[in-house]
């Protein structure tokens, strides 16, 4: 592994395949939470990654006391969260929320069309959901706690750090400077 310290890259959302993703989810698991939608999210983006070289939503994972959160996820998915008009009517098209306490649950619309979502991405939220839904709370929080991504941002004094997404690499054992340069290009040009 390097010393090279790596730096925290700032990817650029896909929000329309964060909402297919979203609804596509909700269609697995009616009422599925925000925090399962979350986790899910982490370990697709995690897999896919490392597998592709590239993220499927291009979220920006900051760390919570209850692990890893795609941050702006959790905004569109948070009522008057203030996200763009056009991704939040985008999200209402697909899906419906509604609050029990401090969860929202999300239910799909039904729409069986993903445009944005490739075969790959479609597999990867298919293969994390079935990780995810067989953990309870505290099980899945304790497995992403497990995540390096999260252990070092965790260290930092401020609340919700920021991910530096080229540990999946390092901790995978992979060539971290490859990783760190092929973020910087999805950090630059995005992730398509």
């Amino acid at each position: 592994m390097s010393n090279h310290r790596l730096a925290i890259y700032r990817l650029r959302l896909d929000w329309r395949k964060a909402v297919e993703g979203i609804d596509f989810l909700a269609q697995r698991w009616p009422g599925i939470t925000q925090y399962y939608i979350g986790k899910i999210f982490y370990f697709a983006d995690r897999d896919h990654c490392l597998d592709w070289g590239r993220p499927i939503s291009g979220d920006r994972y900051v760390a919570m006391d209850h692990g890893p959160v795609p941050s702006r996820i959790y905004e569109i998915l948070k009522y008057g969260s203030g996200e763009e008009d056009e991704i939040l009517g985008y999200l209402s098209e697909r899906v419906t929320t509604d609050i029990d306490g401090n969860k929202i649950h999300i239910h799909s619309r039904g729409n069986d069309d993903f445009p944005s979502l490739s075969k790959t991405d479609i597999e990867y939220l298919e293969s994390a959901l079935g990780l995810c839904q067989s953990l309870s709370f505290s099980e899945l929080r304790a497995k992403s706690h497990e995540e390096l991504p999260w252990e070092k941002a965790a260290e930092a004094p401020e609340n919700n750090p920021p991910m530096d997404l080229a540990l999946w690499f390092v901790q995978a054992g992979m060539d971290s400077e490859a990783a760190a340069e092929q973020l910087a290009e999805y950090a630059k040009f995005g992730v398509r």
